[in-house]
């Protein structure tokens, strides 16, 4: 018997070998599961200081910022497998943010049940091709129909030529591949009707605790004007 690459010779008849073991070539492949998610949670946390250090918060502000989650609307939280969804929500209204804390929340998921999807942040001006090539790119073709992925693609509005391919290509992938899930985030609602979720408006009280983390004590009375305009306010604007 004699072998060369996917073919052996047995007796003088060619049997293709259907066990071939191939190298592993991309991120989640070439790491064990734990050290991947770890990996993904230590990214994802320099992404929420990230944002708030661009917005001016000082270290300290930021670390007390952090200790309070953000809340998830109930769109996102229970989305069902093989189906998307588009956050909006205008400028510094947390979108981001929001889509950060499912997705850490999907990472945990991860990090519990070895059968959970694999979690896959993709920023949308890395996109340059495909989204489906970008995701297989980061864990191979063979988790998809096994595990499925739960995607954040993050500020669509940021390639607005390529805004409308990429929610197509988001609803393609998500029939193709029913264990997974993605979350768009965008500025503009993309001419898109349905699958839409806007971001939540705080309330009073949320508001204030937020507040006092940035601050560092409790605000008090902040003038007719300071009012009216938190009552307006969707979410932190960092």
């Amino acid at each position: 018997m004699i072998g060369d690459g996917n073919t052996v010779t047995v007796g003088g008849h060619h049997v293709h070998n259907t066990h071939v073991v191939t190298a592993a070539t991309t991120p989640y492949e070439n790491s064990d599961r734990p050290v991947y998610l770890d990996r993904l949670n230590s990214v994802s946390r320099g992404r929420l200081e990230h944002r708030r250090l661009g917005a001016g918060l000082s270290p300290e502000q930021v670390a007390r910022t952090l200790t309070e989650r953000v809340q998830v609307p109930r769109q996102l939280g229970e989305l069902s497998a093989g189906d998307y969804r588009l956050l909006v929500g205008p400028l510094g209204s947390g979108k981001s943010d929001i889509a950060e804390e499912w997705f850490r929340s999907r990472i945990e998921d991860a990090a519990k049940n070895p059968a959970a999807p694999v979690p896959v942040w993709l920023p949308v001006r890395e996109v340059d091709g495909k989204i489906s090539d970008f995701i297989v790119g980061e864990v191979g073709l063979d988790v998809l129909p096994g595990l499925g992925v739960d995607v954040v693609v993050d500020g669509l509005d940021e390639r607005t030529d390529e805004a409308a391919t990429a929610l197509r290509q988001a609803s393609e992938f998500a029939a193709r591949w029913p264990k997974s899930r993605i979350i768009l985030t965008s500025r503009l609602q993309e001419k898109v009707t349905e699958r839409v979720v806007p971001v939540p408006t705080l309330s009073r009280t949320s508001a204030d605790r937020l507040m006092r983390l940035v601050a560092g004590y409790r605000i008090g009375h902040l003038g007719r004007h300071l009012e009216d305009a938190i009552e307006r306010r969707s979410s932190p604007c960092w």
